[in-house]
Order: C-alpha cells, then sequence, then structure tokens
C-alpha cells in the first residue's frame, strides 16, 4: 500500500477515467482528479496501474484497490493487507446524504457528471460519495461511524442483475435502520459508462455549434 511512484502523467487515469479520445477538454474530469492526487487518494504504482486509497481517522492507508490499465476495462484487485471495512470516499461538507458506488472510478464519473451539470468549480464538493469496491456493505458502518451526520443513503450501484440485487437488499437493511434510502440507477451499465455518454453527447454538440459558426462567416 505503500506509494511506488506519484502520479505525475495523469493520461494514465484520464484513460481509465473517461478514456483519452473522450475528455472534457480536460477542465472538469481534471479539477477532480487533480484534487484527489493531492490528497493521496490516487497514484500510480510502479507498473502504471492507478491504485486508489482510503484513510483511517488519523489519515493513514488502510484500504487500496488497484485498476489495471493495460486492457480496455482493467483488471481490478485490492491490494494485500486492505482492511475492506474502509472504504475509498469523496468526503467534502457535512451533508446528511451520501452517494453510494460499487467502484472509485464510478464515484468520480459521479462527481464529474454534477460538475459538468452544474458548471461550478467546487459543487461537486457539496456532496459525500462513498465506494464499497464491490457489492458487500462492509464499509458502510465504518463511514457512518465517522461521518454520524449522514441521514440519508442513495445507492448508486451497477444498473446489473448483481448491482440491481444488491442495492434492493442494501436499501431495505440500512430503511430498517432508520436511514431514508434510495435507489439511483445510471443511464447504462455504471456511472463511468454515463459519463462517457455524456461526454460524447458534448462533443457532438460542440462540433454541431462550430458547424453552424463556420456558416455564419
Amino acid at each position: 500500500m505503500l506509494r511506488e511512484i506519484q502520479l505525475k502523467n495523469t493520461d494514465v487515469i484520464y484513460h481509465i477515467f473517461i478514456h483519452k479520445d473522450n475528455n472534457i477538454g480536460r477542465s472538469e474530469d481534471s479539477t477532480i482528479i487533480n484534487t484527489l492526487l493531492d490528497e493521496g487518494k490516487i497514484y500510480e504504482d510502479k507498473n502504471g496501474n492507478i491504485v486508489f486509497v482510503a484513510f483511517d481517522e488519523n489519515n493513514i492507508p488502510k484500504f487500496a484497490s488497484v485498476r489495471g490499465t493495460h486492457t480496455v476495462r482493467g483488471m481490478r484487485w485490492d491490494c494485500a493487507g486492505s482492511d475492506k471495512s474502509y472504504g475509498f470516499n469523496m468526503t467534502y461538507s457535512e451533508t446528511k446524504k451520501l452517494y453510494i458506488f460499487e467502484s472509485p472510478i464510478d464515484a468520480m464519473s459521479h462527481a464529474t457528471i454534477q460538475f459538468i451539470d452544474d458548471g461550478l468549480m467546487e459543487s461537486w464538493k457539496t456532496q459525500n460519495r462513498l465506494s464499497l469496491a464491490g457489492t458487500s456493505d462492509i464499509a458502510i458502518p465504518r463511514y457512518l461511524k465517522m461521518h454520524p451526520y449522514i441521514e440519508e443513503l442513495a445507492f448508486c450501484l451497477d444498473n446489473d442483475e448483481p448491482g440491481i440485487e444488491a442495492a434492493d437488499k442494501l436499501i431495505k437493511k440500512y430503511a430498517d435502520k432508520g436511514f431514508t434510502t434510495k435507489h439511483l440507477l445510471p443511464i447504462g451499465k455504471d456511472y463511468n459508462e454515463e459519463l462517457m455518454t455524456r461526454v460524447t453527447q458534448l462533443k457532438a454538440e460542440k462540433s454541431r455549434s462550430s458547424k453552424k459558426d463556420d456558416l455564419c462567416l
């Protein structure tokens, strides 16, 4: 879980985040990526893979998951000695609502979608996001203990059979514990796919706008 290489070439994470050919002009996404880099929550290992890190109350790394960068979808695994009760999270406010995802990439994608929709540099920090590194809820109790102001849980798991089944079970489980719960399905398989669709649409809109401007010259 120790850092071997500090991520400097952000093309590596752009490749697995929104893919190199689908960037947004690298404004919306780079703000989020650079924030996580500065916090040590993401870095590049010696093999060029991306590592996502979760910290405890004393800012000590407790969990790390790896996303491979050498295939289209990328292999994924947890680092040896990781404690999955600590989940990668993006927590910046004391809002009562928590968005919960299967993967860090989906959490980052959801934040970027909010950034795109709101058009404000820091808007994505108004919501808190947690990755489960799968569909098990082992990271939720510790997060709730560390952030006792949370009252509402929005489950944003993958839009596939395992994700929907897990979300349905967790919604009932935490509703029985007194939390307000809801199920937010992404457009597509997951929120990263939704982000890529949105980026493609933005590029098409910019292209049409550019062609109209050319016709007016």
